[in-house]
This record gives C-alpha cells, sequence and structure tokens, in this order.
C-alpha cells in the first residue's frame, strides 16, 4: 500500500484537535472514554494511510497511559 502523504497531513491538526478535547473532558469516566476512541480511530487513520504514524505517536501512547493510571496496565497503541 502506498502512503498517502496528502491525506496525513491533511488530518493531523484535526486528530489533535480531537485529542485535546478529550483530554479536557471533565467528567473522568467520559474522558476515559473519549480518549480511548480518539486515539483508536486515530491509530486508524494512520494505518489507512500506509501504516506510517507521525513522529510524536507518542502523545496519543501518553494520553492513553494517563488514563489507565492505577489501573496497571493501559492498552498498546499497537492493539488498537
Amino acid at each position: 500500500m502506498a502512503i498517502d502523504y496528502a491525506r496525513m497531513q491533511a488530518n493531523r491538526r484535526q486528530q489533535k484537535t480531537n485529542l485535546t478535547r478529550a483530554l479536557n473532558c471533565t467528567d473522568t469516566v467520559r474522558r476515559k472514554a473519549a480518549v480511548l476512541k480518539t486515539v483508536a480511530e486515530t491509530v486508524a487513520q494512520w494505518n489507512d494511510c500506509g501504516g506510517v504514524w507521525p513522529d510524536d505517536w507518542s502523545r496519543w501512547q501518553n494520553a492513553l497511559d494517563a488514563q489507565y493510571v492505577g489501573a496497571g496496565y493501559a492498552p498498546r497503541l499497537e492493539e488498537l
């Protein structure tokens, strides 16, 4: 599959915005669900564009990790 750089670039700003909105949710339960959904959708978009992830992919992993503090396990991006 060819890498679709144009689509990757077009989606980039919205992906960051969606993550920020999810992280800013004040309700803990809703925030956790919103972050998980946003991260899963973003990873799917990365994979659909040719499987190339951006250099700051860890921003999304860190967001997941922060939601699962104390739970002992946070999903890995590769698992989504």
